[in-house]
């Protein structure tokens, strides 16, 4: 009977050494239970990032298909690289010449009309009518290109003396002096 209460007692001790034991393992499976909570949302989370970041990459490569689909059109027709840039400057210098025309045509065309407008009005200050009538009236008063280019070579002649003169007189000075 000793035998059989001292086991009982070693059962009894063992026992509440195991009731002990419990409530740790009741703790530590409540922390184990609160970790995996923890690790389901943040899988949850992370799912929910890597879908967005399959998509957002998707996207970007049906974007980058779409710039290379551009770019393969817009060098078409050249065997390199280098050539489709000097194009693309060839291309940018004429665009620029072109600009500058069209410049010059825009400031000659508002040249004419303010020519045209003085024109005009010196037409209506002297009295004539601004149709076709005035205007060849106004012809027939201003010498005719043939009698300007004339006196325009007359004057060139005279400036040329002019010019031979002045230097005759300045070499006899210097002479002198």
């Amino acid at each position: 009977m000793k035998a059989q209460l001292n086991e009982l007692t070693t059962r009894i001790t063992a026992l509440r050494s195991l009731a002990d034991s419990e409530q740790s393992i009741h703790e530590s499976l409540a922390e184990c239970q609160e970790n995996e909570k923890n690790l389901i949302a943040t899988k949850a989370s992370q799912t929910q990032r890597l879908s967005h970041l399959r998509k957002e990459n998707k996207d970007l490569l049906l974007r980058i298909d779409e710039e290379t689909q551009e770019f393969t059109q817009l060098t078409r027709g050249h065997t390199s690289l280098e050539e489709w840039t000097s194009s693309l400057e060839d291309s940018t210098q004429a665009h620029q010449r072109s600009r500058e025309v069209l410049q010059h045509y825009q400031h000659a065309e508002q040249r004419l009309r303010e020519a045209q407008g003085f024109l005009m009005g010196a037409l209506e200050d002297a009295g004539l009518s601004p149709d076709s009538s005035g205007i060849e009236l106004l012809r027939s008063k201003l010498p005719l290109l043939s009698d300007l280019s004339a006196k325009v070579a007359i004057l060139q002649e005279y400036d040329q003396d002019l010019f031979a003169t002045r230097q005759a007189l300045e070499s006899d000075r210097l002479q002198g002096a």
